[in-house]
C-alpha cells in the first residue's frame, strides 16, 4: 500500500509541475534573448507607432508618434537593430546577423524625421529630437 501511495504522490507531482510549465512562454533554445537596458536601450513598437527610451539613469520615457503628422514609418523586420551611421554622417538603423530579415531586405533603415522619409524609402520616421537621443544615447533599438 505504501508504494501505491509513493507512486500516486509522485504521478500527482510530476502531473502539475507538467501543467504549470505548460503556462510558461519560454523563447526557442536557439532564438537570441535580449534584455532591456542591457543589450537595447530603445524599444519601437510599430503597431502603436510608440518609443520607449531607456535611458542610463531614470525611468524609461515613452514617445508616441501621432497618425498624420508624418512620423508613421513603413513597416520593418521585428528584432534588434543597432544605431549607427553611414558613409554621410547620417542616423541609421543596421541588421546584426541575429535578426531576421525577409529576402531581399538590406538590413538598413534610414532614421529620418517625421514627414523627410519618401514613401519608397526603406526608413523609421521619429521626432528629431529622438533621433538625436538615439544617436547619442542608445546603442541599439529593439523593433517589435
Amino acid at each position: 500500500m505504501r508504494g501505491f501511495r509513493v507512486l500516486l504522490w509522485s504521478t500527482v507531482l510530476v502531473a502539475f509541475g507538467v501543467a504549470q510549465a505548460g503556462g510558461r512562454s519560454e523563447p526557442a533554445k536557439d532564438a537570441p534573448y535580449y534584455q532591456e537596458g542591457s543589450q537595447y536601450t530603445a524599444v519601437w513598437e510599430q503597431a502603436r507607432q510608440s518609443w520607449r527610451l531607456v535611458p542610463a539613469e531614470g525611468a524609461p520615457i515613452v514617445v508616441s508618434a501621432q497618425i498624420g503628422t508624418g512620423c508613421a514609418s513603413q513597416p520593418a523586420p521585428k528584432g534588434l537593430w543597432l544605431v549607427t551611421r553611414d558613409a554621410e554622417g547620417r542616423p541609421e538603423l543596421l541588421a546584426p546577423s541575429s535578426t531576421a530579415l525577409p529576402a531581399g531586405h538590406g538590413g538598413v533603415l534610414a532614421l529620418k524625421a517625421c514627414g523627410q522619409a519618401g514613401p519608397e524609402e526603406a526608413a523609421v520616421t521619429a521626432p528629431q529630437a529622438l533621433i538625436d537621443w538615439l544617436v547619442q544615447s542608445a546603442g541599439a533599438v529593439m523593433v517589435k
